[in-house]
């Protein structure tokens, strides 16, 4: 998330405070939730998938507007 975040503040030209409230604990496994949207993207004709940085950007035209 905290990547995330830093990738955003880039993108934006904005120098943000990022606090990271909890770190991760050593030695724990991370939990990762990926959904599959083959389904989706088969009846619905979805287009393929932006790539972060074009989603970054595109939600924060959408915002500004």
């Amino acid at each position: 998330i905290s990547a995330l975040a830093e990738r955003v503040s880039f993108l934006l030209n904005r120098e943000l405070h990022i606090c990271v409230q909890q770190q991760a604990v050593i030695g724990s496994s991370a939990v990762h939730y990926v959904p599959d949207i083959s389904r989706a993207r088969h009846e619905l004709y979805l287009p393929a998938p932006l790539d972060i940085d074009e989603a970054i950007l595109r939600t924060a035209r959408w915002h500004s507007s």
